[in-house]
């Protein structure tokens, strides 16, 4: 692992880092001032600029200094691409701060078992040959095209939806004594039909149809009731087909049920809509929608895609830098795709039925083979893989090596489908860590986001209070990066652009700190939206209304002398909108880690890293690959360096910097026995899970049941 993301900085590297800052600050100021472009008082800023609101004289005059705090920033944050480009049309953001370190597509409302799911989808639309070649033809119209995403169609798959998550009733039609096979399946269409019905009006890009005389009684009325005038069904002659394809119904209802048993989550409390199946196949592959067909993303919301952007970096990151490595993509592709179950053919002959599938089916191909009109004819179904900001970082390359090792073993689909999803949860995780930690860097902050796990809830008390007090620090760290980030970010640009904003002297203050004149607040406040794209119609107001609350929504300035507002006053307020606003993350590492089982939680003396049996195998597959043994000594080392997992005193001691051999203990240093404690808890573990190998000259292996290698002894 790369210094920059594993150690903590010392006192010696903050200033280091502080005096390079304020360096290149101070190198660009004087290289823009030369040119009159920095100001010295608001008096210099208006003769030159005009109005310190003047949205279009503001954002000239402010580019070169954003482009600069960037660079300073990709410093220590990574290399990013430009975010200006792919925001510039969303509406619904009214400005920029996660999106600008995180990305776009993280949410803390995911479980883990749809992580797999969500990166099959964008899979599944991509190169067969090699899924990691941007599908790029036809994009430039709809999409930005220089951010390193990938354009991918949504599936839908109605018709198998409809049949195996809504039609109930199939078992029972096939088994109805005293009648003849075409009578049961006109009660199965008939049934169909009233169950399946949806209102057009909220639906899109739907293929539907009038009803037809066999869906009407003999005297021609119709047989449906209470349904509105935008209620639509399946057209007839696809029902009749489903009729012709299987022939028998009682074939047709074994072969739904057989299709119903992959079923992943089959909860009666679960709308029909929102259950998928195990993926078996490519037809087996869709996306979440509304009873109505409006696509949703409340169960895919995109740890998926940001996996699939992490795993296409890191391999054209090792073909660019002339490693020899293989396709990540195309053995996704191949295992979960080309070499599909046998189960996938019943859904492929249904998905082959409805006019609307066949053409889904048409554009998938279509974009497959990077066809331009594939992105028009998708229409609402076409989106990307988002924003991930960095085109590299150490985690991407951790991600996709413990991928590749994962489908290197002898496990059967649903355990390699788990550990996958365990693992991309994990690195999720790691990454938002590492980002978080060099934010804080940025504003001159460090800390250490190492994960002191406690293997058995039986040890010591000291090693259950250092764990939950590593995970109570990492579990705040979103919010308080957030704030450093916002507070850098400001202040760098206002000392690169306008300087006497942040000066002290010979100005009334207030508490210790300078206030601003009306104007200064205008121009502060035009940087601020330059430096994080806040829309026009969104504004800042400090102004209290008559309860003593914020008003909602408009930001401007104090508005008269009585209202003394100062940098700060102006900062922390954004700051607490953002804050507000990016509450779907601030809960992200718990979330994370409870869903993956590396948390043991206990409300009422705080929860604590544990790891639990099924993400313990992981690790071991993610680690060892192949191999059939490693020593313990060895794995350990590796689960810290690559995810931050503190399990022994020796990765201990490189965490805090210090030999714990010496015994020493204190608030924030463990003693060497309580991590031997420690370890010898996880050869236990071991032990139980025949995953160790103990020798009789005390060396201890970790054993691979799974591997291949060991399979062939």
């Amino acid at each position: 692992m790369s210094t920059d993301t594993r150690l903590v900085e010392t006192a010696a590297d903050s200033v280091a880092y502080g005096s390079s800052q304020e360096d290149s600050i101070d190198t660009f100021r004087r290289q823009r001032a030369s040119s009159g472009e920095v100001f010295n008082s608001i008096e210099e800023f208006v003769d030159s600029i005009g109005s310190p609101d003047s949205a279009k004289e503001i954002s000239q005059w402010l580019k070169p200094h954003a482009e600069s705090e960037k660079v300073l920033e990709d410093r220590i944050l990574g290399k990013r691409y430009n975010s200006s480009e792919y925001f510039k049309n969303h509406r619904q953001n009214k400005f920029m701060v996660e999106e600008l370190v995180f990305g776009d597509r993280l949410h803390q409302a995911e479980s883990k078992d749809y992580a797999m799911l969500t990166l099959l989808n964008v899979l599944l639309s991509q190169n067969s040959s090699n899924p990691f070649e941007q599908n790029l033809q036809g994009r430039k119209d709809k999409f930005p095209d220089n951010v390193d995403d990938f354009v991918f169609i949504k599936p839908k798959r109605l018709l198998l939806r409809h049949i195996l998550f809504n039609s109930p009733f199939t078992d029972e039609i096939a088994l109805m004594s005293g009648t003849d096979n075409s009578r049961q399946w006109q009660v199965w269409r008939r049934h169909f039909e009233t169950s399946n019905q949806w209102d057009s009006s909220k639906s899109t890009d739907q293929h539907v149809s009038d009803d037809d005389e066999e869906s009407r009684g003999k005297t021609g009325k119709s047989s449906k009731k209470n349904v509105s005038s935008t209620a639509r069904g399946f057209d007839r002659s696809v029902l009749k087909q489903i009729e012709t394809v299987f022939q028998d119904i009682t074939t047709f209802a074994s072969a739904v049920r057989m299709l119903r048993a992959w079923t992943l989550d089959n909860s009666a409390e679960r709308q029909w809509c929102y259950k998928f199946t195990f993926p078996y196949g490519p037809e087996g592959i869709f996306w979440e929608m509304t009873k109505e067909h409006s696509l949703k993303a409340n169960f895919m919301r995109g740890s998926g895609l940001v996996a699939f952007n992490m795993l296409a970096r890191s391999w054209r990151n090792a073909m660019t830098d002339g490693e020899t490595t293989a396709n990540l993509g195309a053995e996704f592709y191949d295992y979960f795709f080309t070499r599909a179950d046998e189960i996938n053919e019943v859904s492929r002959i249904i998905c082959k039925i409805h006019p609307d599938d066949v053409a889904e089916s048409q554009n998938i191909a279509d974009l497959q083979n990077c066809h331009p009109e594939a992105i028009k004819n998708a229409g609402s179904a076409i989106t990307t893989t988002g924003y991930l900001p960095y085109r590299h970082l150490d985690v991407y390359d951790h991600l996709s090596r413990a991928c590749s090792n994962i489908m290197q073993l002898n496990l059967n689909k649903q355990e390699r489908l788990s550990a996958l999803n365990n693992i991309i949860f994990l690195a999720i995780i790691c990454y938002m860590l590492e980002q978080q930690q060099k934010m804080l860097r940025l504003n001159g902050c460090r800390c250490n986001i190492d994960m002191i796990v406690c293997m058995d809830n039986l040890i010591t008390q000291d090693l259950k209070n250092a764990s939950r007090k590593s995970f109570k620090d990492n579990n705040e760290l979103f919010d308080e990066s957030i704030k450093a980030f916002i507070s850098a970010r400001t202040r760098n640009m206002t000392a690169m652009a306008a300087p006497f904003l942040l000066d002290r002297e010979n100005w009334r203050d207030k508490g210790g700190e300078r206030v601003l004149s009306a104007q200064e607040q205008l121009l502060l406040v035009s940087i601020m939206r330059h430096a994080f794209s806040i829309k026009s119609d969104f504004m800042l107001d400090l102004r209290k209304n008559p309860d003593g609350d914020h008003e909602p929504g408009v930001f401007t300035v104090a508005g008269s002398e009585e209202d003394e507002v100062t940098y700060s006053a102006v900062v922390d307020h954004f700051t607490s909108l953002a804050l507000a606003r990016d509450k779907h993350m601030d809960r992200l590492h718990y979330t994370y880690a409870r869903e993956i089982g590396l948390l043991k939680q206990n409300p009422r003396s705080g929860h604590q890293y544990q790891i639990n049996d099924d993400l313990l195998r992981t690790l071991i597959f993610a680690v060892m690959g192949n191999r059939s043994n490693m020593m313990l000594d060895h794995f350990l080392e590796r689960i810290y360096e690559d995810w931050h997992l503190i399990i022994g005193p020796a990765e201990y001691s490189r965490s805090a910097g210090t030999d714990c051999s010496s015994g020493e203990s204190g608030p924030a240093r463990l003693k060497s026995q309580v991590l031997e404690l420690n370890v010898r808890a996880l050869k236990e573990r071991l032990n139980r899970l025949d995953m160790i190998v103990s020798l009789s000259d005390g060396c201890d292996y970790v054993r691979n049941p799974f591997s291949n290698d060991l399979q062939q002894q």
